[in-house]
Order: structure tokens, then C-alpha cells, then sequence
């Protein structure tokens, strides 16, 4: 009786052991944007949307040794009458982006991807979302790029693209 006592007590203590593993994104799809950057958007008439940028890293903890980063920006809208109150970008395993409380459908590693030239800068691996039957105050599509974030949101009747600096 005393072995196995003894003998579940070292396993006990071997398997409270366990390594930590972590799962960082890779660094060719972390975002380049930092808190308090400021990003600018223009649409066809000169109406300009500007928000400031929050950007919160850390990691998620699941079962009490794995440590998966994640990324989360926030675009708050810094105009009075904004086109857009905020975007909320959170990166993790997948992308998810959220609009005004709206949510896109995610973002996975395999997803297709374009490239966009917006006033002669070339953009490479965006991804083009679309909405889903969202009022009219809610873009219907969005152009992301993991590296450079947002670079285009469409409405029915307008389309907002990010000023190049």
C-alpha cells in the first residue's frame, strides 16, 4: 500500500510538470500598425475618416500549459461624424473583424488572397471580405491585410481607401 501511494505521488508530480508550449503567430502576419498610430481613409469625394489605433498584445492560456498569442487592434473613429464609429481586428489562430459590433466571417490561413494597388502602392495577400445582410451603415466588403491592416472598406454608394503615407 505504501508503494502505490508512493508511485501516485510521483506521477502526481511528473504530470503537474507538463513543458509549456506556446503558439505565437509567425511574424510575417503580425501587424505592423502600434498603439496610437493614426490611419486615415478617403473616399471618392474627399470625405476622410481617421482613427486611432489600440493595439493590445498577449497570450490566451487553454488547459493551463498551452500559450497561444493573440493580436487585437482597435480602430476607434477620432471625427464627429464618422462613416464608421470603430473596426476591432483580432488575430489569433484565425482573423475575425468585427464593424460597428458587426461580425465578418473569419480569416483562415488558407483563404484566398489578392493583391490591390491602391493610387500606385501595390498591396500583396489581402483578403477581401464581405458582409452578410448588414444595414446599410456597415461596409459590404473590406480589403485586410495581416502586415498593414485595413486598407479598404466598400458601402453600396461609396468606397473608402487607406491614404498612403
Amino acid at each position: 500500500m505504501k508503494n502505490i501511494l508512493m508511485i501516485i505521488t510521483i506521477l502526481t508530480f511528473l504530470s503537474s510538470c507538463d513543458k509549456i508550449v506556446y503558439f505565437d503567430i509567425p511574424q510575417n502576419e503580425k501587424p505592423l500598425l502600434n498603439n496610437n498610430d493614426t490611419v486615415c481613409f478617403i473616399d471618392l469625394n474627399g470625405k476622410i475618416d481617421s482613427f486611432l489605433i489600440k493595439r493590445t498584445d498577449n497570450y490566451r492560456i487553454s488547459d493551463k500549459r498551452y500559450y497561444h498569442q493573440e493580436i487585437i487592434i482597435q480602430y476607434k473613429n477620432i471625427n464627429l461624424y464618422g462613416s464608421i464609429r470603430d473596426f476591432r481586428i483580432e488575430h489569433r489562430g484565425s482573423t475575425s473583424i468585427y464593424v460597428d459590433g458587426y461580425y465578418f466571417p473569419s480569416i483562415y490561413k488558407n483563404d484566398l488572397v489578392i493583391n490591390l494597388d491602391i493610387k500606385g502602392l501595390k498591396y500583396i495577400n489581402v483578403y477581401n471580405l464581405k458582409s452578410l445582410n448588414y444595414p446599410d451603415t456597415i461596409p459590404k466588403s473590406i480589403y485586410y491585410s495581416h502586415k498593414k491592416g485595413i486598407i479598404k472598406y466598400d458601402f453600396s454608394d461609396s468606397s473608402y481607401e487607406i491614404i498612403n503615407k
